[in-house]
């Protein structure tokens, strides 16, 4: 009340409060006089007192047993003197709590034996565990209130989910499926399905080169996520028979009913491809760059670079090779960049379209070729002696390693590191950046000039203070 008053002041106060021992503290002022405060606490349940809603239950959880094939929701004990129990609720993704609670429990759990039960499935939120549910794909929310003794619900509490997997395949299916070949290849059509399913995902292309119906026939996926009604499959090579089959997908990637095995006895063809035209070699300091005019031939797959050089007067060509499959490139871009030294060679190149069959020209055949002269970046340098290492290589990112150095020189003394110098185009001097020490057979070079041709030549050097005759190696760099 916090005010002074002189006669005897009585006041009545509702509070709430849960079971247990507690604590009640009454504080006054003593404004005059011998003041001091008496009271008494008694409790009060009756309906016509108690207007306060029960604590929200905590904890919400989901378990699933797969003896039983049912759900298992649990919650934390709530603690109000007047709890009466607790109301369980559940709904279905995409609709409402009903009104009607699913259950009403005294206990801290309820054991839900009315969800589907058929197939297999998996995920439990707060259960974390794995193992058969219905197939529906469907996901479930649970929530549970607590009700005390006058009928006073709780505000619901967090929802416990669980959800299935989906096993169930779309109900759409490719009508009167069929396939053509022509020189693109095979063309799978298919007329649209009468029933879609609102999680219809795409078609997908299937090809194997056995009927499904063998055991352990490899299928290959050619076509995936198709929404239209036709599709170009990949080639394989001629005369070779192919089983193709279009079928539909649902987002969990459940397959429909697939149509009738398409068989196909690929014909394929021998004509390579048409010239590719406009071909433009230009000299780099790190190699030479190509570009053309993209192919129009139908079946077209990739280019394929050829590089010449003259052997005893003649020019032989060989494909460009991928540094980390040793096949040749296959290049689908209309410009490509060949890194090799400028060393001032000369050198030609012939760019091929190869179709899906393989076919493609040669320079002997047609193919178009360009003549270039590299730039030349060598060294003006007397030639390099050659030092007493087995080998001498560079790798991406500066690295210069060498191997097999003899244990001494020729006057019996050994040997004391291996010295690094690399060309300097403005001095016309080799300049020493490193010496190696540590017989690791390697060296960073941490400032290697970048977009270039890199020369390096490596020596060995001896206790006696003498140092071998040196070897030479470039390094082409980005």
């Amino acid at each position: 009340m916090w005010k002074n008053v002189a006669p005897t002041v009585s006041k009545t106060v509702n509070v709430t409060i849960p079971s247990g021992k507690h604590s009640l503290r009454v504080d006054f002022v003593n404004w005059t006089g011998a003041a001091n405060v008496k009271f008494a606490y008694t409790p009060r349940t009756s309906a016509t007192v108690d207007k306060v809603k029960p604590l929200v239950p905590t904890g919400t959880t989901v378990t699933y047993s797969t003896a039983t094939t049912s759900t298992k929701v649990s919650w934390a004990k709530n603690k109000e003197m007047d709890l009466a129990g607790y109301r369980v609720y559940r709904r279905l993704k995409g609709t409402s709590y009903p009104a009607k609670p699913i259950a009403t429990t005294t206990s801290t759990s309820y054991t839900d034996t009315t969800v589907p039960k058929d197939g297999n499935g998996d995920t439990l939120s707060g259960g974390g565990y794995s193992g058969p549910l219905p197939q529906t794909g469907d996901i479930y929310y649970y929530v549970v209130t607590a009700v005390d003794t006058h009928g006073h619900e709780s505000a619901a509490s967090g929802a416990a989910m669980y959800y299935t997997r989906d096993l169930t395949g779309p109900v759409d299916t490719a009508l009167n499926a069929r396939a053509s070949e022509s020189e693109a290849g095979v063309t799978l059509t298919w007329d649209a399905s009468e029933r879609t399913s609102h999680d219809f995902a795409g078609y997908s292309i299937f090809r194997s080169r056995q009927p499904r119906t063998v055991p352990g026939a490899q299928r290959e996926e050619v076509g995936k996520g198709v929404k239209g009604t036709t599709f170009p499959t990949p080639p394989r090579h001629p005369a070779s028979r192919n089983y193709y089959g279009v079928v539909a997908l649902d987002h969990a990637g459940n397959g429909g009913t697939p149509p009738q095995e398409i068989t196909v006895a690929v014909t394929g063809n021998t004509t390579a491809p048409a010239p590719v035209t406009g071909v433009t070699a230009t000299p780099k300091k790190n190699g030479v760059t190509l570009s053309w005019e993209a192919s129009n031939t139908p079946g077209f797959d990739h280019y394929r670079v050829l590089r010449g050089t003259l052997v005893d007067g003649q020019w032989a060509y060989t494909p460009v090779q991928d540094p980390w499959t040793l096949r040749p490139r296959e290049i689908t871009a209309t410009t490509f960049h060949d890194a090799v030294p400028a060393d001032g060679q000369q050198a030609r190149y012939g760019v091929v379209a190869v179709d899906q069959y393989g076919n493609q020209l040669t320079p002997d055949t047609g193919a178009t070729v360009a003549e270039v002269t590299e730039l030349d970046l060598r060294p003006t340098a007397p030639p390099a002696t050659g030092a007493p290492l087995s080998y001498l290589g560079t790798s991406l990112g500066g690295r210069i390693s060498w191997g097999g150095t003899s244990d001494k020189n020729e006057n019996g003394s050994r040997v004391s590191g291996v010295a690094v110098h690399r060309w300097n185009p403005e001095t016309e001097t080799f300049d020493l950046i490193g010496v190696d020490d540590s017989s690791a057979g390697y060296w960073w070079d941490s400032s290697q000039p970048a977009g270039t041709t890199v020369y390096y030549r490596v020596t060995v050097r001896y206790e006696d203070g003498t140092e071998s005759g040196a070897s030479q190696t470039a390094a082409v760099t980005d």
